[in-house]
């Protein structure tokens, strides 16, 4: 899931300026409201003491289950992972906005998408399916934006999504559409003073977003294609790592951590323990990440050695159960000098910042 800059300069905690723009009225499609797919990105509050931002495009689960622990055997140590040990991140978006000849049927071209969003390198033509793009009828591009940011885009702003089959690495507006059953002539709607339209373009791995490109059609437009580049749009995040959690003196093999008491994630929203699927405890040798200053989405090429394990639907784990990158059961040796993490996520979520985010002291 993309990651970033451990910096402790408050000064660059700064969002990213962006383009304001009329805001419009929705268009009535006259069609019933369809189901859309969440969009995540992290939220920019820092301080956990801070009130919770709760994306309404969110599934809950009623909020009375947990994921279940398992008790650990007798003669183990147990570390119970706490909130004050979680860091905090932070996230900027920007979104370019091309204005676009009203009416007609726009191509969205990414064929020269070479890195997204975070900066990270990508092929076009394999790296992207489902391109998505939504019409909001009433919220302007900052709204959307600082919505997906915070996770607080309500469901209700959307008055269209549609998406298309990737062929190439492009897709007219008249090849998007609900699904077969659900026809719709996207050109007739791309009207100005409609409200903003946003592509999202999503890895074809592991569905994390990629790019978003935002389109105004205007009738002096006179852009048939919207380009999607590195360009169109970028996104940064930070994070401050709490103190690090000391380990208890017991062997690798009879140590078992817990996080059922973790009930805030890393960009301060409610923690959905039903969403974490992964564990990964990483050693770190690396000078700028060891003096606190690093780019942490450069996280896995700064990774010396890593374990893993599958979470799903639990929130105890053995770590004798880690496997290393050969899947083997070699547990770690915290010894080893570096700078040693772990983080609890979800795989199979568009947004790439851990949930939770802890620095170790062996």
């Amino acid at each position: 899931m993309e990651i970033y800059d451990i910096l402790h300069n408050t000064d660059m905690r700064k969002r990213v300026p962006r383009t304001h723009w009329q805001r419009h009225g929705p268009h009535d499609t006259g069609l019933p409201i369809m189901p859309i797919t969440p969009i995540r990105l992290p939220s920019t509050e820092l301080r956990r003491s801070m009130p919770t931002l709760c994306g309404c495009l969110l599934l809950f689960f009623g909020g009375a289950c947990a994921p279940v622990g398992t008790a650990p055997e007798e003669g183990t140590g147990v570390l119970s992972l706490q909130d004050d040990d979680n860091a905090a991140l932070s996230v900027s978006l920007e979104v370019q906005q091309q204005t676009m000849a009203a009416g007609q049927d726009i191509l969205l071209d990414w064929s020269n998408l070479r890195t997204d969003m975070w900066g990270r390198d990508l092929d076009p033509l394999v790296d992207i399916e489902n391109p998505t793009l939504r019409h909001f009828g009433r919220a302007d591009l900052n709204e959307i934006i600082d919505g997906l940011v915070a996770e607080s885009l309500p469901q209700s702003a959307v008055a269209l999504q549609v998406s298309c089959t990737v062929q190439e690495a492009a897709c007219f507006l008249s090849e998007m559409a609900f699904d077969d059953d659900h026809p719709i002539d996207v050109v007739e709607l791309f009207e100005e003073g409609e409200g903003t339209w946003l592509l999202e373009l999503r890895h074809a791995g592991n569905g994390e977003s990629v790019a978003y490109q935002a389109l105004a059609p205007s009738n002096l437009g006179t852009d048939e294609v919207a380009w999607v580049t590195g360009h169109s749009s970028s996104a940064a995040a930070w994070v401050e790592l709490a103190q690090p959690l000391t380990l208890p003196a017991v062997a690798m093999d009879e140590l078992v951590l817990t996080w059922d008491e973790i009930t805030m994630d890393s960009r301060g929203h409610d923690l959905d323990p039903w969403r974490l699927d992964r564990f990964t405890l990483a050693r770190l040798d690396h000078e700028d990440v060891q003096s606190g200053e690093a780019t942490l989405l450069n996280l896995e090429a700064m990774t010396e050695e890593a374990w893993h394990a599958d979470i799903e639907g639990v929130s105890t784990l053995h770590l004798s159960s880690l496997e290393d990158a050969a899947n083997q059961h070699r547990l770690p040796d915290l010894s080893t000098p570096g700078l040693w993490l772990l983080t609890l996520e979800c795989s199979t979520c568009t947004n790439p910042l851990p949930d939770v985010l802890i620095r170790l002291e062996p």
